[in-house]
């Protein structure tokens, strides 16, 4: 089954990115999930390597633009980089 989600999540990244082309801002979460460590360590994703720097960055755009939710994951990403750093 965990083979599955590593090409599920690079579908999912994919379309969230269009998403936020298209003017979708919320789908800034979306694409910044698809990075997170945290998303991979609940997910048990073993096949690809998150990149926290990326996830920030896709939250950070999003949160900029008011999401209540992307404050929430840049928040669990600093625990997470911090817990990484000890």
């Amino acid at each position: 089954m965990r083979k599955q989600r590593e090409p599920a999540l690079v579908m999912a990244r994919q379309f969230f990115e269009r998403a936020f082309a298209m003017g979708a801002v919320e789908a800034a979460v979306g694409v910044g999930r698809t990075y997170d460590p945290v998303v991979y360590e609940q997910l048990k994703v073993t096949g690809l390597k998150p990149d926290p720097l990326l996830a920030m960055e896709w939250y950070m755009r999003a949160g900029n633009a008011g999401s209540s939710e992307a404050m929430a994951a840049i928040e669990a990403l600093k625990t997470e980089i911090g817990r990484a750093h000890v």
